[in-house]
């Protein structure tokens, strides 16, 4: 171990270090523009007619918004004194969460059955409890209370 000697010596602070994520933020990229408007002769527009519309972001949260709807007024009349659960959907054509509102006697078939009642295109599809644990068909007749359920995320995968 070698030891020098600097009590001699001037204080010299230490550069400030850069902090990161501080400052000003930038965006990358450019937000997506409507493409609605008259059509026009050019290849890159032709092409765009000919593929399938997506929806977009604001009727997907209002199409979201509308089946919350749907299951709170379904799911909502309880029995009085029965614990309310919140059970958070990931559906494959949302990209934010379906939360509905049950009661904890509820079922999972009630849930599926409101899901193919809501959305046609989802006639076949499996439950899957995150991290990738597929939940039985027979776990379906339990409440959501004694299958462990409660305030559970659930995603939902077409088969």
């Amino acid at each position: 171990v070698r030891l020098e000697d600097h009590r001699g010596d001037e204080y010299v602070p230490k550069k400030a270090t850069v902090k990161p994520f501080g400052g000003q933020g930038y965006m990358l990229g450019t937000p997506t523009p409507n493409l609605t408007g008259t059509a026009t002769n050019s290849p890159i527009r032709s092409a765009m007619t000919n593929t399938t519309a997506v929806a977009s972001p604001s009727s997907a949260s209002n199409e979201q918004t509308r089946i919350e709807k749907l299951a709170h007024d379904r799911f909502s009349t309880s029995s009085t004194g029965e614990t309310m659960t919140t059970i958070r959907l990931r559906l494959p054509d949302f990209s934010s969460p379906l939360k509905i509102q049950l009661g904890n006697q509820r079922t999972l078939r009630d849930v599926r059955q409101f899901i193919r009642d809501t959305l046609p295109q989802l006639q076949q599809f499996e439950f899957i409890e995150p991290p990738a644990t597929k939940i039985k068909v027979e776990d379906e007749t339990k409440s959501i209370l004694e299958a462990k359920l409660t305030n559970a995320m659930i995603v939902v995968r077409k088969m």
